[in-house]
């Protein structure tokens, strides 16, 4: 319980350090994606079902990002489409040497289901939003043609209609701060909350955290020595939006 505390603690002072108000900036999500593709791709004998497939992913991915940075989706689209020809392909059914039809792997569509609902992003900078959609279009058209070719079976179905569900990426809206007098009645700046009395109200999860969130943990102190700011605030915006969405409010 005592080092329950402590790694919670250390993480809140790692945040209070390295993060500042208002700190909703992008993400460095192209390397991220790059390292998590070559990752996934070697967990295909493990994607028997939709759950494993989600796993491998998470494990992967961790949270979905909230914010990339420009290009990062194009980056994204450009791998995801090269992964899901190949998961089509795979999944394809083959005849045997009597005829009968032989289903194919499904291992591989199931990770891209799983990819594109949990790797794609929410917020991109607005030119990449706007080239997003037309990108968005072509790729999953491009797959659906593959799909065509090799039989449009039920899981390459699920995988279209997945992409179609998630769409392409939001604009991450322009924040602009405007500063107040202290004694202005009382107003909270732009962007900002004020809780009663001061007291900030802190969510702790209620499950310990993941590999990956430790390991970002790992990486965000040993960026404190060089003071790679824009470092520590990726990763530990990862954990912190990962504590946030499995978290209880303490009062």
């Amino acid at each position: 319980m005592f080092r329950m505390k402590a790694t919670l603690f250390s993480v809140l002072t790692l945040v209070g350090a390295s993060l500042f108000p208002g700190a909703a900036e992008a993400q460095n999500c192209a390397v991220h994606y790059a390292a998590a593709f070559a990752r996934i791709s070697g967990s295909v004998s493990k994607a028997v079902t939709q759950v494993a497939a989600d796993q491998e992913v998470d494990a992967a991915l961790g949270p979905r990002p909230q914010q990339c940075e420009a290009g990062a989706y194009a980056s994204f689209l450009e791998q995801f489409e090269s992964f899901g020809r190949v998961a089509i392909r795979t999944a394809q059914p083959r005849r045997g040497a009597k005829g009968a039809t032989q289903p194919g792997n499904e291992n591989q569509i199931r990770l891209a289901i799983s990819l594109f609902r949990k790797g794609s992003p929410i917020k991109v900078p607005l030119p990449d939003s706007k080239a997003g959609v037309s990108l968005f279009k072509q790729v999953r058209s491009n797959l659906n043609a593959v799909a065509d070719d090799a039989g449009n079976t039920p899981m390459m179905l699920q995988l279209l209609d997945a992409m179609t569900a998630v769409g392409s990426p939001t604009a991450i809206e322009e924040m602009v701060s405007v500063s107040q007098s202290p004694n202005a009645g009382g107003a909270t700046p732009a962007g900002g909350t004020a809780p009663p009395g001061g007291v900030q109200q802190v969510r702790v999860p209620p499950v310990p955290l993941p590999a990956w969130a430790v390991i970002k943990l790992y990486e965000a102190r040993d960026l404190c020595k060089p003071q790679d700011v824009a470092g520590i605030q990726v990763r530990l915006q990862d954990v912190i939006n990962w504590m946030e969405s499995n978290a209880q409010l303490q009062p």
